[in-house]
């Protein structure tokens, strides 16, 4: 979207006297709507995806995305030696910070490679899906992923970090 006011929408939902609005998006417009936010008052948590993990983000944004807690895909404090592995590759080749969408795509990759040699070469959709539904385990940037017949997630709830911003950076909230 090319929209940069948010007005209306932000003080309809102000109206409402929500404990925290939930903000879904990617860097600009998330960290223009969080300006926003600031701007017209309000104080309470902002709770986002993902997609705001990104040195973008907070330079936008700026101090307006103090109260701002994240869902991120990697520990900031403690990530994990694939994680550490494909940071270093990402950022040698690129020269920016590995955001969000870039792990999400290597571990599509990895899965996906993983699939395909499991299955022998089989490439077609049942074939893939009858073997990542057998549950083996793929290590990934995210977490070891484990998919069965249940569950297409493949993922445990400690494959979610909190993350928030201090002093410019993302890192890994309080607990």
């Amino acid at each position: 979207s090319d929209a940069t006011d948010f007005t209306q929408q932000i003080q309809k939902l102000m109206a409402l006297n929500p404990d925290a609005i939930v903000l879904w998006g990617a860097t600009t417009t998330p960290a223009l709507v969080t300006k926003a936010i600031r701007t017209l008052g309000y104080t309470k948590p902002i709770l986002a995806s993902g997609g705001v993990d990104s040195d973008a983000f907070l330079k936008i944004a700026g101090p307006a995305s103090a109260g701002v807690y994240a869902a991120g895909n990697v520990s900031k404090a403690h990530p994990g030696a694939t994680q550490e592995a494909f940071i270093k590759l990402y950022e040698g080749v690129y020269k920016i910070p590995a955001v969000t969408f870039a792990l999400q795509a290597w571990d599509a990759t990895l899965i996906i490679s993983a699939a395909v040699k499991g299955t022998g070469g089989k490439t077609d959709g049942r074939s893939l899906s009858d073997w990542l539904e057998k549950g083996v385990p793929i290590t990934a940037t995210q977490s070891v992923f484990k998919f069965s017949a249940a569950d297409h997630n493949g993922q445990t709830i400690d494959a979610v970090h909190m993350i928030v911003p201090q002093n410019g950076v993302w890192t890994d909230a309080p607990n």
